[in-house]
């Protein structure tokens, strides 16, 4: 057997292990700014949901109809969805019509 330098392999091991923990370090900061980008979009995203919701509940509170009839007149807003006010008589007629 030769002669054995066995320093040489520690400086080597050693060399190699930071090798492994730098590329390590690399890969979880790559991790951390990709988690970073997909959180900005997701953001983004639900706020322009939320926009676009307000935006048609907005649009749709504006549509207005006034309807007369024998017992009374009564006010509905909103095409989807419809809220009215008038008085209790022209309900009960609406009612009886619809039935």
């Amino acid at each position: 057997m030769g002669k054995y330098d066995f320093e040489v392999l520690v400086d080597e091991i050693n060399k190699n292990k930071e090798n492994a923990i730098q590329r390590d370090k690399a890969i979880i900061r790559e991790i951390r700014q990709n988690k970073s980008k997909v959180l900005k979009y997701l953001a983004l995203a639900i706020l322009s949901f939320l926009i676009i919701v307000c935006v048609i509940i907005v649009i749709q509170f504006k549509h207005k109809t006034i309807t007369t009839t024998p017992y009374g007149s009564y006010e509905c807003r909103g095409r989807i969805i419809k809220v009215c006010s008038g008085s209790d008589e022209a309900r009960k007629y609406i009612k009886s019509i619809n039935d």
